[in-house]
């Protein structure tokens, strides 16, 4: 017993903080290189959502947005774009034609992707199934490139009424409220960088983009909490902000959330009725109808802070 107890007594036990573990983290290769991959890396970025309307789907423009959610998987994205014949902005129409004609789509109502199930005329299944009450659906689909024989997999999308940010896109949308308040939480920093400021310019507001942006989200909140109505994230294909982190790559695909589409097009407007707004609602606490235009409201709706 003696003898054990002394083996005992020689053994220790290293405890290593919590703190001190590194953990080691996996970096996958999302490097397109042949067509089994769009399978096996589909939603590695985690966005599989389609906005349409309904009333006028458009089946060239939603494959086209499911060639970007494809793409946007990807490290080698430009590469992609031009193996799916995905039409960019600045290509031709015969370019487009000739291109999209190298990935053929197949959709599904169900998972197994067995042809009982296949849905052979899209637009009008879509128009079908998307309505007030429902205004998201689930479909599958299935690719082939080329002489490539279909995938084994029915991969699954999701398709939505939920439209993204445009010019008018709240037009035909009735509140029920004449001024809408928006928290103060969301013009807080704003309020910092403006200071003592008596009011503020585009060349401010450009400078101070990020708590702009802040306040926008804070109106689009608002009307959403109001009306139900919300906005998709936009997937664009934009120039790389920060090309040293990612390998130069001069454009990529980036999420784009609807406060920051809406923050591009007012910005990009001639007229200031980003900078009226801010100054009457945020540094005189008044009431602005200025945005109602852009967002389709009617001018009877006024905005305030409260």
């Amino acid at each position: 017993m003696k003898k054990l107890l002394t083996i005992l007594t020689g053994l220790s036990v290293t405890i290593t903080p919590a703190t001190q573990i590194v953990s080691c983290k996996i970096t996958v290769d999302n490097t397109y290189r042949n067509p089994s991959d769009i399978q096996k890396f589909w939603n590695h970025k985690m966005f599989s959502t389609i906005s349409v309307d309904p009333k006028t789907i458009d089946i060239l423009s939603f494959e086209n947005d499911l060639k970007a959610l494809i793409s946007n998987n990807f490290k080698n994205q430009n590469e992609v774009n031009e193996i799916l014949g995905l039409n960019l902005p600045w290509k031709s129409d015969d370019q487009s034609t000739r291109d999209g004609e190298k990935i053929i789509f197949e959709y599904y109502s169900s998972q197994s992707g067995q042809a009982s199930t296949k849905i052979n005329d899209l637009s009008d299944y879509l128009t079908s199934n998307l309505n007030e009450k429902n205004p998201a659906t689930t479909i599958y689909f299935k690719y082939k490139i080329g002489e490539e024989a279909l995938n084994g997999s029915a991969l699954k999308l999701n398709v939505t009424t939920s439209p993204k940010m445009a010019k008018g896109v709240f037009s035909g949308v009735e509140l029920s409220k004449e001024t809408l308040r928006v928290s103060p939480i969301y013009s807080n920093d704003l309020k910092i960088r403006i200071g003592s400021n008596k009011s503020v310019d585009r060349d401010f507001l450009e400078k101070n983009s990020d708590v702009t942006i802040q306040l926008l989200k804070g109106i689009l909140n608002t009307i959403k909490m109001e009306t139900g109505t919300t906005l998709l994230n936009d997937l664009q294909w934009v120039k790389n902000q920060n090309p040293h982190s990612q390998n130069e790559i001069p454009y990529l695909w980036k999420l784009i959330t609807p406060e920051e589409q809406m923050y591009k097009l007012l910005m990009n407007e001639s007229n200031e009725s980003l900078v009226n707004f801010v100054n009457k609602v945020v540094i005189e606490n008044g009431t602005s109808n200025d945005l109602n235009s852009f967002l389709g409201l009617s001018n009877d709706i006024r905005f305030q802070l409260g």
